[in-house]
């Protein structure tokens, strides 16, 4: 569990070294403190959104880091409280934003509690029998949002 602000960072690091990660404090690190996200990327008057021309030529993938694209959905997970606050407050977070947010909390919450039913239910032993019975229940609970 990621409990400090340099654990954040270094996580976030390690998780964009490996990944194409275009956006900012998403729910990838639940349980952090909304403070903690919103402060990483609001450290003082250099923050993420001011500070972007600094580093947009850093790497070739920084163009999707790009504050009015990485803020903004859809993405494959719904942002961190403290990445909506910051987003928020820098103007950047927009009506239709907020509507594919919520959608995006409620799919990660019913897939959450059906993964959690799955699994303490009668399931198949067998690996690839357990999959396919994992990916039927994923594809009934997504039909009905």
């Amino acid at each position: 569990m990621v409990s400090t602000r340099r654990e954040f960072l270094a996580s976030s690091a390690a998780l964009s070294a490996g990944l194409a990660l275009p956006s900012i404090g998403r729910a990838a690190l639940p349980g952090l403190p909304d403070t903690m996200v919103w402060s990483t990327y609001d450290v003082g008057s250099t923050g993420y959104i001011e500070s972007f021309d600094a580093y947009k030529d850093a790497a070739p993938i920084m163009k999707r880091w790009d504050p009015k694209e990485a803020g903004t959905g859809p993405m494959d997970a719904p942002f961190h409280a403290g990445a909506v606050r910051y987003l928020k407050e820098a103007g950047l977070w927009t009506a239709e934003t907020d509507a594919w947010h919520a959608g995006a909390v409620a799919r990660q919450s019913a897939l959450r509690k059906a993964w959690a039913s799955f699994k303490s239910g009668q399931v198949p032993s067998d690996k690839d029998a357990f999959g396919q019975a994992w990916l039927a229940r994923r594809a009934d609970v997504l039909k009905s949002l």
